[in-house]
């Protein structure tokens, strides 16, 4: 890569749309990045921004929010029937736009007080919202008359939160070519490899650097009265929002930002509690812990021995660690800095309930005598609390969950049922019908899973109906239910579960996957394929979902367009011995016997125990006139198979084999 001293305008060859510029920052860069915004603007550009994606300055959705905010007005002249269909995203991202836009579908788990929430949103839910905004934005596009080029500059991208880096990578990936889109993202030194390997995931990338003069390395210490002035602005900005979550949600960045930079820095930390907080209650489980983690020097303080003040950070850093594939880190958090350090009941029943669900469920080896030692110890830890407080039934109710969820990782959804139960003859000794609703959802679920487990269809389907009364508007309820009456082959209720729960909020790539597995098992191809290929707009790189549509085009016979897709997913997981033999398969009946041997051979060698593959691989060579090594593989078919339903056929088979080989040996 050369250096530059002017940022070349245009800067992409035609068909590229995206520019990694590592620059020095600092004034200089800043006239440059106008210089050639300005001249970009002298062209035919329709829409052109510079979006500040630093997280310290803007957030979780730093960037976004502004591009956003930017087009609102135009949103609302052109199709302001976008503001009602994407009213979930735009108050997420915009919370100063819940004043006037109220979302439709609000679930239990949105509405409930952080004492009521007994459930969190799942991972999946932040990338919904961010393909929802995209979508948002096509719409738009597609709406408005005006026609021309977009072009976004990303300044400080190296310092965006996960989310906001996300929302660029997918923006120009889905819509790059239909907005006529051209991103400028800006990092820092040091920052250009890192960014050029994620964003090419979406698109080609290329990439410049300029020589600028540096920003001084040590700055000259902040004066007193600046300190001073940061100080009073914190306050007085702590007083407008006072009262108003939407205003404090808005202003988290700033508030965190002037204490860091006055002489009271320990003043921010409590900003930053409420910054993980809020960050928990929406699912934005990466973006939390860059509120969070920092806490931690500063527990003790922030805590003051407080039992509960303490697992209000702890508990919540550590469900963001196991949400995102960390939860080694997660427990041995709770274990350094509680169990370790406290003897409150209270706080160590909650951190060896949460272990026990670890140890059952998300840690990479899992360990189930483990779990339960945590579950007795949990058990006892309650025993310490006064038995008729809402406290100890609450997390009675909760350790019985995690005794459940043990029972059914050891194969006894019977026993498992039975802890259920009498978790639900709890609930209904000690609260009204209408009480603990967020409780009595997630029990239903758990009932729904294990009935589902023992086969019993509908009584499943009855407790995911249960919990979908409770809460009619969580669109995972909907999903859940429809998986359930998939397995029980009901599959028109299946398909209107399905479609329910894309009504219900931003767009859910695995509620498409099976919306389409559902319609290809109704025979449905063509809408099962457009089922897929909305999932893979939404998650390009699923290979359950790249293998759905291509079984979905074997069904109207594209045999190209099948083989495309097993193509791409191979690319992604090259050892996938069933989509190797598919694949082998359409290379057969296209002519390809070399091409559909060689899948085969592969896919043998990856899973030799597997009968069907010997005995497609025996057709192949017998066509190519390799009888002896066909002979093998019928073999070891019926040695693999050997109650195989179509012996009688297969033994003819191998008896035609062995009598042409005879003659061609005698010959």
């Amino acid at each position: 890569m050369n250096w530059q001293n002017d940022l070349q305008s245009p800067p992409l060859s035609a068909g590229e749309r995206v520019l990694v510029l590592e620059a020095e920052p600092g004034p200089e860069r800043r006239e440059v990045l106008a210089g050639w915004l300005a001249r970009a603007r002298a062209g035919k550009t329709l829409f052109s921004q510079v979006l500040d994606c630093d997280f310290s300055r803007g957030g979780v959705w730093a960037g976004v929010a502004e591009l956003l905010g930017a087009l609102l007005p135009r949103i609302r002249a052109v199709a302001p029937s976008l503001l009602v269909s994407h009213d979930t995203e735009l108050v997420a991202i915009l919370p100063q736009l819940r004043e006037t836009i109220r979302p439709r579908h609000q679930s239990l788990v949105d509405l409930a007080s952080d004492e009521e929430r007994f459930q969190i949103h799942a991972l999946e839910r932040a990338d919904r919202l961010l393909h929802g905004a995209i979508a948002l934005l096509a719409g738009f596009h597609s709406a408005d008359t005006a026609r021309g080029p977009w072009l976004l500059v990303c300044e400080h991208f190296g310092r965006a939160g996960a989310l906001s880096r996300r929302f660029f990578r997918e923006l120009v990936r889905r819509q790059g070519t239909h907005l006529d889109l051209t991103l400028l993202v800006v990092v820092d030194p040091g920052e250009g490899d890192a960014t050029c390997t994620e964003l090419s995931r979406a698109c080609r990338v290329s990439r410049a650097r300029l020589r600028l003069a540096p920003e001084p390395q040590d700055p000259a210490p902040v004066a007193a009265e600046v300190q001073h002035a940061h100080a009073q602005a914190a306050r007085e900005l702590e007083h407008r929002v006072q009262g108003e979550p939407e205003a404090v949600e808005a202003s988290l960045p700033r508030l965190i930002k002037l204490w860091e930079q006055s002489a009271e820095p320990e003043n921010a930390l409590r900003w930053r509690t409420e910054g993980l907080r809020l960050c928990v209650r929406q699912g934005y489980y990466e973006d939390a812990l860059r509120y969070g983690e920092p806490l931690l020097h500063a527990l003790d303080a922030l805590s003051s021995g407080d039992p509960k003040a303490r697992w209000d950070i702890l508990g919540k850093l550590s469900a963001c660690l196991a949400a995102t594939g960390r939860a080694a880190q997660a427990a041995r958090l709770l274990e350094e800095e509680v169990l370790a350090k406290s003897d409150a009941p209270a706080l160590l029943a909650r951190a060896y309930y949460t272990l026990a669900v670890y140890h059952a469920r998300y840690l990479p080896t899992r360990d189930l005598r483990t779990a339960e030692q945590c579950v007795q110890k949990a058990t006892e830890e309650v025993s310490r609390l006064e038995p008729a407080t809402n406290e100890a039934r609450t997390m009675t109710l909760l350790i019985n969950n995690a005794l459940a969820l043990v029972r059914l990782q050891e194969g006894k959804p019977e026993e498992a049922l039975r802890i259920c139960q009498a978790s639900l003859a709890l609930l209904d000794a000690h609260y009204g019908p209408d009480e603990r609703p967020l409780q009595r959802a997630a029990l239903m679920l758990r009932l729904a899973e294990l009935f589902l487990v023992m086969g019993a269809h509908d009584e499943a389907l009855t407790h995911y109906s249960a919990a979908i009364a409770i809460d009619p508007s969580q669109a995972d309820y909907y999903g859940m239910r429809g998986v359930a009456a998939f397995k029980a082959g009901r599959l028109l209720e299946a398909e209107a579960d399905f479609q329910k729960a894309l009504t219900l909020g931003p767009p859910s790539a695995a509620i498409w996957v099976n919306l389409g597995q559902c319609y290809r098992a109704m025979e449905r191809a063509e809408d099962a394929i457009r089922a897929y290929s909305s999932a893979l707009a939404l998650e390009s790189e699923n290979v359950l979902t790249l293998v759905g549509r291509a079984q979905a085009h074997e069904l109207l016979g594209r045999v190209e367009q099948a083989l495309a897709d097993y193509d791409a997913a191979l690319q992604l997981t090259p050892d996938d011995a069933p989509v190797l033999a598919s694949r082998a398969v359409l290379h057969y009946e296209a002519g390809r016997l070399q091409a559909s041997l060689a899948d085969l051979d592969r896919a043998v060698s990856l899973a030799p125990d597997t009968p069907e593959f010997h005995q497609n691989r025996s057709v192949v060579l017998s066509d190519l006139g390799r009888r002896a090594e066909a002979i093998a593989d019928l073999s070891t078919y019926l040695r693999l198979q050997p109650d195989a339903e179509d012996r009688a056929e297969v033994e003819e088979k191998l008896s035609g084999l062995r009598e042409a080989l005879r003659t061609e040996q005698d010959s």
